[in-house]
């Protein structure tokens, strides 16, 4: 699927990719990433062009194939005889576009996403606003049912959800602001914190526990706020400000007791140690990461997303040494649907 809204942010949930874009309108759309999903079925005839199964196909009689097969990697077993025109032993994704919503007003400048239960949660750049969106249908249009613009939401650039609480990042306010989403159709914001200094330029937020880690691109750092008292100020506790190492900081990931930063303007990975919140070290980096705009962490890799491409367009670092960071590979040309 190629696209030509200039997608800013993806959330996976199940089989559906919920996507933010923001170059040229205003969209939430949804992406069918797993093909029909269907817990049992007996059908007297199919007839389909691919057939992908994810877990076991029993056929009564004969099975009739007259040009390609593909089987997941759980292989294929018969006890008779079995022919085929052609036979892939390979698992295949074909996504394909099937819900959403646009709107010029609310969703303007959607730029960041978090999907929860029924509800996606997107923070909107240009509209200076945070929107609620009921997807419990995917397939067809979703609906807005609730929504805050406000000054203190100029900005807004990254959206997280903990709980009843979102959590925004606002560039251009500078300031994270906690949002109470325990009534989607009211969502209002409670708390937070504004400091044109160190959170100067918040680009991305992330939540574990009682604290927010702050990405800032002005500010070169990364700042922790203490956000146990959801609505009342929060405190900023420590950070770290490097105008080399975190220049022009643009994603924030938490895993364990390390902090993963991307810097744009440094074309790097930091690493930082933030076990002691008040006094948060940076231990370790990568350069090479040419245009590194968000990042994501699972197991022992960071998977950085690059947005000036050029090298890479997704880079995967091995970060099982935290003081030693390495890059472990990249893909030069993603996928046309990841536009």
């Amino acid at each position: 699927i190629s696209n030509d809204f200039g997608a800013y942010a993806i959330n996976v949930v199940g089989k559906y990719a919920y996507i933010s874009g923001s170059t040229n309108n205003t969209d939430m759309t949804i992406i069918d990433i797993g093909g029909i999903d269907a817990p049992s079925a007996h059908i007297g005839a199919l007839q389909v062009n691919t057939l992908n199964v994810t877990e076991n196909l029993t056929v009564a009689n004969n099975a009739y194939i007259s040009n390609g097969l593909n089987v997941g990697v759980g292989g294929i077993a018969t006890d008779g005889l079995m022919s085929a025109g052609a036979l892939d032993i390979s698992a295949k994704i074909e996504p394909r576009l099937v819900g959403g919503i646009s709107s010029s007003t609310v969703l303007n400048g959607a730029i960041s996403i978090y999907v929860s239960g029924k509800y996606a949660y997107v923070a909107n750049n240009d509209a200076n606003s945070f929107a609620v969106i009921d997807i419990s249908n995917p397939i067809g249009t979703s609906t807005i049912v609730g929504s805050v613009s406000s000054s203190q939401l100029s900005g807004a650039r990254a959206v997280y959800v903990s709980g009843k609480y979102a959590y925004v990042a606002n560039e251009i306010d500078d300031s994270l602001r906690i949002i109470d989403i325990s009534n989607p159709s009211v969502p209002s914001i409670v708390g937070g914190v504004k400091d044109t200094a160190n959170l100067n330029g918040a680009y991305s937020v992330y939540v574990s526990g009682k604290y927010a880690y702050v990405a800032n691109s002005t500010d070169n750092s990364l700042r922790i706020i203490d956000v146990s008292n959801p609505t009342g100020t929060s405190t900023i506790v420590g950070g770290v400000k490097d105008a080399t190492n975190l220049n022009d900081a643009r994603s924030v990931y938490v895993s364990g007791k390390y902090a993963y930063v991307t810097a744009y303007g440094n074309n790097s990975l930091q690493i930082i140690d933030v076990s002691n919140p008040t006094s948060p070290v940076r231990v370790g980096g990568t350069t090479g990461v040419n245009g590194a705009a968000s990042v994501y962490v699972s197991g022992k890799y960071a998977y950085v997303a690059n947005r000036l491409g050029g090298s890479a367009d997704l880079t995967i670092v091995d970060v099982s040494s935290s003081t030693n960071p390495t890059v472990a590979s990249s893909i030069n040309s993603l996928p046309p649907w990841v536009d």
